[in-house]
């Protein structure tokens, strides 16, 4: 799923960043908005990042994703932040 919504294009699943940061071990890390506030990056945080990227500004970021709220279903939703959950 992941490969067919794009997202291989910007993000490894190895550990290396590319143009947006890698997904393995990305759950659970914490992370700084644009605001300088802290934010932790679990369900609710990746909920709101992959439906509305423009939405949640992390310092540093390039803020290049697109939105998918018209893209995924709320089970893909749930299907892939959960596979985000066990990548390690």
């Amino acid at each position: 799923m992941l490969q067919k919504h794009g997202c291989a294009m910007c993000h490894t699943f190895t550990g290396e960043d590319s143009l947006g940061p890698t997904l393995k071990g990305i759950y659970g890390r914490p992370a700084v908005l644009a605001s300088g506030k802290p934010i932790l990056r679990n369900h609710a945080y990746f909920r709101q990042k992959i439906l509305r990227s423009d939405s949640l500004e992390l310092a540093g970021d390039r803020n290049v994703m697109p939105n998918y709220s018209t893209v995924l279903s709320t089970q893909h939703l749930d299907d892939i932040i959960a596979f985000l959950q066990h990548l390690k």
